[in-house]
């Protein structure tokens, strides 16, 4: 009889979702992204771009958040630590100052999801990610036959 998933095996899976989820979103018809921070253009899958989170700590409540989220390099993600004298800026002149506060303030507060909020944010993203992949496919297809 297979094991029942853990709350940190789903959320693994959600996780790794969300994250191909964001860099595909961002992704042009190539496959590629350009890092949020620094703006290097790499393979949005693969060996190319991370998920970066515009508030620190990949707490609960903002580990799914997608208004933080962006494709950043390894560089900036983990060498720079998210690269953060850029990344906020850019999200303020995005959202505005009260916006992002609100978020850090929200961020502190304790956020337990259930095995079940966890299945729904994989269904939710597989969903959202083949969304995604059917875009990229008719892009590429368009930009196939204009040449």
């Amino acid at each position: 009889m297979p094991r029942k998933p853990t709350n940190k095996s789903l959320k693994a899976k959600a996780w790794r979702l969300f994250s191909e989820y964001i860099r595909l979103k961002y992704a042009d018809s190539q496959g590629n992204c350009r890092c949020y921070t620094c703006g290097v253009e790499l393979p949005a899958i693969g060996h190319g771009m991370q998920c970066g989170h515009g508030i620190g700590g990949r707490g609960n409540y903002v580990l799914f958040l997608e208004e933080i989220c962006r494709p950043q390099c390894y560089g900036c993600n983990v060498g720079r630590s998210g690269n953060y004298e850029v990344f906020i800026p850019k999200l303020i002149s995005e959202y505005g100052q009260d916006q992002y506060e609100e978020w850090v303030r929200e961020s502190r507060k304790p956020l337990k999801r259930t095995k079940g909020d966890y299945l729904d944010l994989i269904a939710y993203y597989e969903m959202r990610l083949e969304g995604e992949r059917e875009r990229l496919q008719r892009e590429t297809e368009e930009s196939d036959t204009s040449l």
